[in-house]
């Protein structure tokens, strides 16, 4: 198993290249879930497809699905935002922009393949795309997840109480940590000490079956998917 990203301890966006994308699946709660649903999804009706969709429209992920033959059947309206495209834009232009994009990133996709590349768009933050291929009535699919880099996306509170069982105390410290805080910052802004932070961050570790922070990040950027 590759060794996890080291976030360092100050403020900023997360660290791209490798090491950034072997954290995300290192830990249980990982994009097969999400592989796994579109696995299923991608042989129902067209309706139940949109429907899914329409569910994605509230993640901070961009996603997007192809069919076998690499047309875009469908994205959510982060995916139209990050291709730079009007919300509901139609397949041709996505597949026109998503094709740009990988160009630029001299990436390419296969369906039986998956695929972890980071894609500079000076000045402009960065993407992380991942590509992973399912089946569906005998058809190769594939979905694509675009995350930003400067921006991780963040559960809500009550996700991550439900999850892992959280604190309303440690509910915030583990959203701070994911917006990049370090301890002494979070100590300066509550006003508590960093002895009763650590024994929360503690238990935050134990409950997320986390060791380090960038693990923590990483899962919570995860987790983001069920906000």
């Amino acid at each position: 198993m590759p060794a996890p990203a080291r976030r360092p301890d100050g403020p900023g966006p997360l660290p791209d290249g490798a090491a950034w994308r072997s954290s995300l699946d290192d830990h249980p709660l990982a994009w097969g879930k999400m592989k796994t649903g579109f696995s299923e999804a991608a042989s129902f009706p067209d309706g139940l497809a949109a429907s899914l969709l329409d569910v994605l429209d509230r993640t901070p992920c961009g996603v997007l699905v192809l069919g076998s033959s690499g047309d875009v059947l469908g994205a959510n309206r982060n995916a139209d935002r990050m291709l730079d495209l009007a919300a509901g834009a139609d397949h041709r232009a996505r597949r026109d922009a998503l094709r740009a994009l990988l160009a630029a990133a001299r990436a390419k996709l296969d369906p039986n393949d998956a695929l972890f590349v980071t894609i500079r768009r000076e000045p402009r933050p960065p993407l992380v795309l991942h590509a992973t291929p399912v089946e569906a009535g005998g058809s190769p699919h594939t979905v694509l997840v675009l995350v930003e880099l400067a921006h991780p996306p963040q559960p809500d509170a009550k996700v991550l109480r439900r999850l892992f069982d959280l604190t309303p105390a440690e509910t915030r410290l583990a959203q701070a940590i994911g917006c990049g805080q370090t301890l002494a910052e979070v100590s300066r802004a509550t006003g508590l000490s960093h002895a009763t932070l650590r024994t929360q961050l503690a238990s935050i570790f134990v409950k997320t079956q986390t060791r380090r922070q960038a693990e923590l990040v990483a899962l919570l950027a995860k987790a983001a998917i069920l906000s």
